[in-house]
């Protein structure tokens, strides 16, 4: 896999991430403390805040589209 398409992966993969925890706003606190990933880290990474890791948004891509809003 080249590097062009790891970002564009990533990228959307980040996009489902911030559109899935606006969708479900009112259950970040839950789905911090499920996936073991700090609340204002998912807040930040709803908002477009910061640089978020790979790990964290994976874990949070995990979780969000097995478990439905």
């Amino acid at each position: 896999m080249n590097t062009q398409h790891k970002t564009e992966s990533f990228s959307n993969l980040l996009s489902f991430v911030r559109e899935e925890l606006e969708r479900r706003k009112g259950d970040i606190r839950t789905i911090a403390s499920v996936t073991g990933i700090a609340y204002d880290t998912c807040l930040r990474i709803k908002n477009g805040e910061g640089d978020p890791g790979y790990s964290k948004v994976q874990k949070l891509a995990d979780y969000l589209s097995k478990v439905p809003a």
